[in-house]
Formats: structure tokens, C-alpha cells, sequence
């Protein structure tokens, strides 16, 4: 057997092939898969290489880097073309698993042997004479279809299958039919023929034999499933060895009727793709399709979202809200015109209420009918203070101040003095911009200007029901009803009187005037004349500790006509026996201390 090594070392080693291999990580990538690809530039090179019984795909790639120089170590380096979207369609599989992975951590062989070694199946078949035509006959009348299949030159000297004697037709097929593809010819020797979706991919087909043998290729496109954009291809040298199939039934008119959304698609590969990546949540999509109906009249904004499918996951799991906002879209879709930032007051689509942040004074501000003004107060707190060192003779002060902070005020709301004296708004000054004070005569070299500008607000109106402490002003509660207070009366003398009514209560003594004898009752006094005749006082029958009378002679007569008080069953001054008083002009008072003692005088 020939030794690779010994032949690149002889004197006409032969054609040096150069082969590399790109094998992912499972970890990294999702799977341990070997791609392999040669730059196209070798003997045979109108198609793709087998080696060792591997298929290595031709595309443009440049390696160089390989060779020791001045004693460093070698750094190669490899540049791969994307012309065929294969190293797309690599990158999406990988990102599916971590996403922004370029590759990193993939294994890189490159191997060389010569053409003396590829595998027979690389080398060109008989060539053939047989004169092509475009298609194959409809087979709609029969179950099963068995068509020869050859190997054969076409005039630009490129292999092609030939079916039934027929270049690279376009062979028309039919759900639920049977297909046989004969590979018995020799010319069949490395070039198995498969059959594939463009969109949906490979196809089961039924393999038997060897190649250039006894081989048949059987496939039975699926009633109603199987894709229409099928073809018949080398599996080895790509889509140019063979042609499309066309599948009919039933359902092709369907199709037909809906050719311009089949072209939308088409221009949208690599978003089919990416849903493609996302195949369970086009599953939940397809349980909505009202809603999908919807989202079609928006498909520019889809391809938006398309490239921000993360997004788009993270708001499926909120999808109350979005349905929410759905609701309101008219609202959404204004907003962009109610709110804007910007650095200068913007001048066009203007509504009062509109609202801007200004970046370049730091705050909000809206629009009124008057125009621009600040949404709250532009001095944050109760007052604001700054200092103006004047160079030359301006007419006016803005910026930056002596200390570094930048003029805003509310106008009107502010205080402008000129080297200490209070200047008249309107008259001396302009206060009006919010940002520059403007004086009605120059200002001099060396003056100082100092501005106050106090902070507006508007005090809230608060519920009664939120003040649960503090104490409020008199003045400021309303009128309440006796009914909305806790307690509706007041006990006097141990009787209940409602609130809003009426008792007459006895002050500390009532005084009467009596010319003939009565009943005394506690808390008053009395004024006896007993000029008409002696009299007699009978006291309380149940009298309380602490309970006074008093007693005066009005006249001047208790001397000659006796006042007598009756003691109605409890002593007197300790005494079971009444009280005769004989003495002009007598003046006395008598306080109830109990049934031991009784009544006791006072106020002798």
C-alpha cells in the first residue's frame, strides 16, 4: 500500500489535495458535529470531495500560516467564504445553545493528501449523448413509477443525472404515489441520489443495493403532507446533478391562490429561520390565530421583532398586559407626541398639556396656551439663592453664577438686587425666561448682583378622614350636629338633658323672701319677716351631708315675734330639739354634717 508521506516526497508526487474539518463541542454548541469543506482549488473541483468516505463541501477559504519560519511557532490562520450561507446556518445551531458564540472552543484539522487517494467515487463517469429535454410526463395515471437513472456529461461538461435518458428534467410526481429511482448503471459510482424539501429538508427514501449494482432509490411523498418544493440531488456534487419535482393533488389550487404570501416568505428566509429556532413558542402562537390574522397587517414591525426574539419570549410571559396596552393602542401611539426629550423647546405638533424634559435646564416642562413652561417649580425647595461677580457692562445675567450653579427660577417668582438694592420686577429688570435676568440699563464693571428665586407650589387639599393627629384652628372646622357627636347629652343633678335642650339649674344660693311659715329646701336662703307674726322653718326630711340654708331677719323682728326652725327629725348643733331664734336683725347659716351631729351652725 502507498505511503501518503513517501509519495509528497517523490519526484512527481501528483496533485496535492488539502482538506479541513470543523468539529463542534456538545457542551458549547449543542452537539459534537464534523463539517467538512475544501477551498475549491484542487483537481477536482467542479464540486464537493469524498475522502475516506467522507463528503468534504467546496467553498472559497483561503489557510495560510502553517510553516515554521525563523525559529517561532506557526500561527495559521483560515478565511471561509459565506457565499452558500453554510457557515450561517452553522452559527444560528450554535447560538440556539449559547447564544453570541462565534465558534470559540470548536476543533479545526486540516489534512492534505493527494488525488491518487480520494475515494473512486470522485472521478467522472462515462459520458452520454442522450439529448435532454425539460421534463418528465405527469404520472397520474399509474401507483408506481420506475425511472432509469444514468450519469452523464452536459455540454458545458458538468455531471448531471439523466432520467429516463433525459437531462436533469423536472419530474412531476403525485401524493400517494410510489417512485423508484434505478442506480444500477455503473456510471451511478459515487453519486447517490436523495431527494429533499428546500424549506422542510431531507426526505425518507427506501435505499437498497450498491451503486453502479443493484441500487434503487424508493420514495413515496405523503398524502397530504409531503412538501411541493421537492428535488432530486447528488448527495455528494449538490442541487446541480439534478432538477425540481413538482407534487400535485387536490390541494395545489390552494396554494396557487396564495402564491404572493408563499413569494413574503421567501424573501424572509432568515426570519423562517430564526422561528424555526423557536419552534415551541410557534406552537403557542398557533393556538391564537386571531390574533396572528392581526399581527399579519403589521409585518414590517415583525421582522423588527424578529431580531429581538428574547424580547419577544420575556413578553409572552406577560401577556395580560400586552393585551391590555392592545386595548388602549390609540393612547400608545399618541404618547410619542404628549412626551418628548429634548434639549430646546420643541415647535411643532403642539397641544396644550404636551410635555418635554428639558436636558438642557434639568426639568420637565408643558405646554400651555401661553407656551413652554415649567411643570413644577424650578427651584427645588423654598428658595434658591445666587451671586453674580459683573465684569464689563452687560445688560443682563444667565449661566453659571459666582459659586458654579446655573440661573432657574420661576417667573415672577423671583428677587433681583443690584449691589444690595432691590430692583422692581417689570420695571428694572425682566424675569420672565426662567433662565436670564435682564436689566433695563447696563450694568457697571464691579457691580454684584444677587437673585433669590423662591419656590412655588400649590397646597394639596387633604380628606378629613387622613388627619388622625395635630390639632386643627377653630376656625377652619364646620358646623356639626349634635348627632355626629359621641355623647348627645350632659347629666345636671344627676339627670340626662339632650344636647341643644333646656334645664334651669339653681346657682350656689336662691334667696326667698317668706312671711309666713314653710318648707326649707337645701341651697337657699331665706328672708323672714315676721312683723305680721311669729314663724316657723321646718328643714329637709332627707338632707345630704353638705347640704346649707341660711336664714336672715328681714325685718328686725325675730325679737318680738320668734323665727323657729324645726328640726323635722335630725338634731340641731347636736340637739334633738328645734331651734328658736330671739335676736334682732339675726343672721345665720346651717350646714347638714350627718345624723350624728345634724345640723351645725355657721357663719354665727
Amino acid at each position: 500500500m502507498a505511503n501518503p508521506v513517501s509519495e509528497t516526497q517523490a519526484i512527481n508526487p501528483g496533485s496535492l489535495i488539502e482538506l479541513f474539518e470543523l468539529t463542534t463541542d456538545a457542551a458549547l454548541h449543542g452537539s459534537a458535529t464534523t463539517y467538512r469543506f475544501h477551498a475549491g482549488t484542487n483537481e477536482i473541483n467542479n464540486g464537493n470531495i469524498i475522502w475516506d468516505g467522507n463528503t468534504y463541501i467546496a467553498i472559497p477559504m483561503e489557510a495560510e500560516g502553517f510553516k515554521y519560519a525563523n525559529g517561532q511557532l506557526p500561527r495559521p490562520t483560515l478565511t471561509i467564504s459565506n457565499v452558500t450561507n453554510v457557515i450561517t446556518a452553522i452559527l444560528l445551531n450554535v447560538n440556539q445553545v449559547t447564544p453570541g458564540n462565534d465558534l470559540t472552543g470548536a476543533i479545526v484539522k486540516r489534512r492534505t493528501t493527494l488525488a491518487r487517494f480520494l475515494d473512486a467515487a470522485n472521478f467522472a463517469p462515462v459520458a452520454s449523448t442522450t439529448t435532454t429535454t425539460s421534463t418528465i410526463a405527469d404520472p397520474s395515471d399509474v401507483e408506481t413509477v420506475t425511472y432509469t437513472v444514468t450519469v452523464v456529461q452536459d455540454s458545458g461538461g458538468a455531471n448531471v443525472f439523466a432520467i429516463n435518458g433525459v437531462q436533469k428534467p423536472v419530474i412531476t410526481m403525485k401524493r400517494g404515489s410510489t417512485y423508484i429511482f434505478n442506480q444500477s448503471h455503473s456510471s451511478n459510482v459515487g453519486h447517490p441520489l436523495r431527494i429533499k424539501s428546500d424549506a422542510g429538508g431531507q426526505q425518507t427514501t427506501t435505499n437498497t443495493g450498491t451503486l453502479g449494482t443493484d441500487a434503487t432509490v424508493t420514495y413515496q411523498p405523503a398524502y397530504p403532507s409531503a412538501p411541493n418544493d421537492l428535488r432530486y440531488y447528488c448527495t455528494v456534487h449538490g442541487n446541480g446533478m439534478g432538477n425540481t419535482i413538482t407534487v400535485k393533488d387536490s390541494n395545489i389550487s390552494l396554494v396557487a391562490g396564495s402564491i404572493a404570501n408563499v413569494n413574503s416568505v421567501g424573501g424572509a428566509l432568515t426570519n423562517v429561520n430564526t422561528v424555526a429556532g423557536s419552534i415551541s413558542n410557534v406552537n403557542t402562537v398557533a393556538g391564537a390565530n386571531s390574533n396572528i390574522t392581526t399581527v399579519a397587517g403589521a409585518n414590517s414591525n415583525i421582522s423588527a421583532v424578529a431580531g429581538a426574539i428574547t424580547n419577544v419570549n420575556n413578553v409572552g410571559g406577560a401577556i395580560s398586559a400586552v393585551n391590555t396596552v392592545a386595548s388602549n393602542i390609540s393612547g400608545v401611539n399618541s404618547f410619542a407626541d404628549r412626551y418628548r426629550i429634548a434639549s430646546s423647546a420643541p415647535t411643532s405638533s403642539l397641544d396644550v398639556g404636551d410635555l418635554y424634559f428639558d436636558t438642557t435646564a434639568n426639568e420637565l416642562k408643558v405646554y400651555k396656551s401661553s407656551g413652554w413652561a415649567a411643570a413644577g417649580s424650578t427651584v427645588n425647595g423654598t428658595s434658591a439663592r445666587f451671586t453674580y461677580n459683573i465684569s464689563g457692562t452687560p445688560t443682563s445675567v444667565t449661566g453659571s453664577d459666582a459659586n458654579g450653579n446655573t440661573l432657574a427660577y420661576d417667573a415672577g417668582f423671583v428677587d433681583v438686587y443690584l449691589n444690595g438694592v432691590k430692583q422692581v420686577n417689570g420695571t428694572d429688570v425682566t424675569v420672565t425666561s426662567g433662565d436670564t435676568v435682564t436689566f433695563a440699563s447696563a450694568l457697571a464693571n464691579g457691580d454684584v448682583v444677587d437673585i433669590v428665586g423662591f419656590g412655588t407650589f400649590n397646597v394639596a387639599a387633604v380628606a378629613g378622614s387622613a388627619i388622625n393627629s395635630g390639632i386643627i384652628n377653630i376656625d377652619r372646622l364646620p358646623t356639626i350636629t349634635n348627632a355626629k357627636l359621641q355623647n348627645s347629652s350632659i347629666t345636671i343633678n344627676g339627670s340626662a338633658i339632650s344636647l341643644g335642650g333646656s334645664v334651669t339649674v339653681e346657682t350656689d344660693f336662691t334667696w326667698e323672701t317668706k312671711t309666713s311659715a314653710f318648707n326649707v329646701s337645701a341651697s337657699r336662703g331665706y328672708f323672714v319677716d315676721t312683723s305680721s307674726g311669729a314663724i316657723t322653718a321646718t328643714l329637709p326630711a332627707s338632707p345630704t351631708a353638705g347640704d346649707t340654708v341660711r336664714f336672715i331677719d328681714l325685718s328686725a323682728t325675730f325679737d318680738t315675734a320668734n323665727f323657729t326652725v324645726a328640726r323635722n327629725g335630725k338634731k340641731i348643733q347636736g340637739d334633738a330639739s328645734d331651734m328658736t331664734v330671739a335676736t334682732e336683725r339675726a343672721g345665720f347659716a346651717l350646714v347638714f354634717s350627718g345624723d350624728t351631729q345634724g345640723w351645725l351652725l355657721m357663719e354665727k
